[in-house]
């Protein structure tokens, strides 16, 4: 369960008329609660550092369903972003998304792509997809999905806990046993 997301729902959309796939927050909340009394209950090794990675484990859980809870909604109701305990993390895109001033809005989502570009190996095509879509007739639609995608979640997912499958975990658990062996398909 370390290294990757650990809900499987879908929370984000990359175009607008990706919203109506997401899934439902009945969906995130059932499986969320199955995960996280999965991990409940799971049995670990009774050791300090084992019982410091399913806590660590529960709270990366918390989370992520927190935000994919609030993106799910973002998409069409931004005011959720706003008073939540992710809010400090993004004040501008969310005064951008929550009002109604499409000057702010289309300014944010200008400003999110030109920092998208810094870091990224086609800054041209961001530009160009940023053009196109400013002008299309939902363009507010294109700026609220690239806000919360790649604005507001990012952002707070580089904040929230991450349980990395690292070379120091990969190693206690070796310590576990007294012989391990491993398969790989390289040569």
């Amino acid at each position: 369960m370390t290294g990757s997301v650990l809900l499987e729902v879908k929370d984000v959309a990359f175009k607008p008329d990706q919203i109506a796939d997401l899934s439902s927050l009945k969906e995130l909340d059932l499986e969320y609660q199955k995960k996280r009394k999965q991990l409940q209950n799971m049995k670990i090794v009774n050791d300090p550092y084992w019982i410091k990675i399913k806590e660590r484990l529960l709270a990366a859980m918390k989370d992520e369903y927190d935000l994919s809870r609030i993106c799910i909604q973002a998409y069409t109701n931004p005011n959720v972003l706003k008073g939540n305990r992710f809010s400090k993390y993004c004040p501008d895109l969310i005064t951008a998304l929550t009002r109604n001033d499409s000057t702010k809005l289309i300014a944010a989502w200008k400003t999110l792509v030109e920092e998208q570009c810094k870091k990224n190996a086609s800054p041209d095509y961001l530009m160009e997809r940023f053009e196109r879509e400013s002008h299309d007739p939902d363009w507010m639609m294109y700026g609220r999905v690239e806000l919360v995608t790649f604005g507001f979640s990012n952002r707070v997912n580089d904040q929230i806990e991450h349980v990395k499958n690292d070379e120091a975990i990969n190693r206690k658990f070796d310590q576990l046993f007294l012989k391990t062996h491993s398969e790989c398909d390289e040569p």
